[in-house]
C-alpha cells in the first residue's frame, strides 16, 4: 500500500486548511514518514531539514506522486569529553551510510540527498530527480513547456544551489552572534 507524505501545514495540529492529504494524518506516525512496514513501489530518501529534499518533495507532491518517504539523517552529533551533546554536527563517512542505510545507498552511491528508487530505477541530485519525475510521472508539467522558460527555470535554480542554499546552511549552522549576522547578510545578498 503507498501513500503521499502530508505537506508541512498538515503536520500542524488543527490546521486551518484542508490540504488534500489531510486524511493520511490518522495513518501517519507523525513525522511525514509513515507507518513502519508500509512499502510503495517509490521510494523518496530525503532529510526534512535538506532544502534540495525540500524542492524535489514539492515536485513529488505537485505531480501527485504515490511515495513512501524514508527519513536519512546523514549527520551524527557530537558530544564532549563529558558525554554531554555539543553544538557541532558532522557527516556520517559513506561506510557508516552504507551500514544505516543500505538501500538510500544502492540509489545514491555517493550517499547524497535525495534520492528516489522508482520500482528499481535509481535516481538522485534533485535537479536531475525533479527532471524524471516530470518526465515519468503523469500530473501536472514541473516544467514550462517553451525551451526559454524551461532555459530560466535552470538558471534560477543553478542560483539557488550556488548561491542561496549555501548561506542558508551557515545562517541555520551559526552558533555565535557574528557569523549568523554575516550568513544572514549574504543570504539576504543572495536573494536580492
Amino acid at each position: 500500500e503507498s501513500y503521499r507524505a502530508a505537506p508541512w501545514c498538515c503536520l500542524v495540529p488543527d490546521c486551518p486548511t484542508s490540504c488534500r492529504t489531510s486524511a493520511l494524518m490518522d495513518e501517519q506516525d507523525g513525522d511525514g514518514a509513515g507507518s513502519a512496514g508500509r512499502t510503495s513501489p517509490v521510494q523518496f530518501y530525503a532529510s526534512s531539514r535538506c532544502p534540495y529534499a525540500q524542492r524535489a518533495w514539492i515536485g513529488l507532491e505537485e505531480k501527485g506522486v504515490e511515495y513512501q518517504w524514508v527519513e536519512v539523517d546523514l549527520y551524527r552529533k557530537s558530544s564532549n569529553d563529558s558525554g554531554e551533546k555539543s553544538h557541532g554536527r558532522w557527516l556520517l563517512p559513506l561506510e557508516e551510510i552504507r551500514k544505516r542505510y543500505p538501500e538510500f545507498v544502492a540509489c545514491s552511491p555517493r550517499g547524497q540527498l535525495p534520492a528516489l528508487d522508482n520500482g528499481g530505477e535509481r535516481v538522485y541530485d534533485s535537479s536531475v530527480l525533479l527532471e524524471y519525475v516530470h518526465e515519468v510521472f503523469s500530473g501536472p508539467p514541473l516544467l514550462p513547456t517553451a525551451p526559454y522558460s524551461r532555459a530560466q527555470v535552470r538558471l534560477w535554480s543553478k542560483h539557488v544551489d550556488q548561491h542561496v542554499v549555501p548561506n542558508y546552511d551557515r545562517l541555520l549552522a551559526a552558533h555565535d552572534p557574528e557569523t549568523r549576522a554575516l550568513a544572514r547578510e549574504d543570504l539576504l545578498q543572495a536573494l536580492s
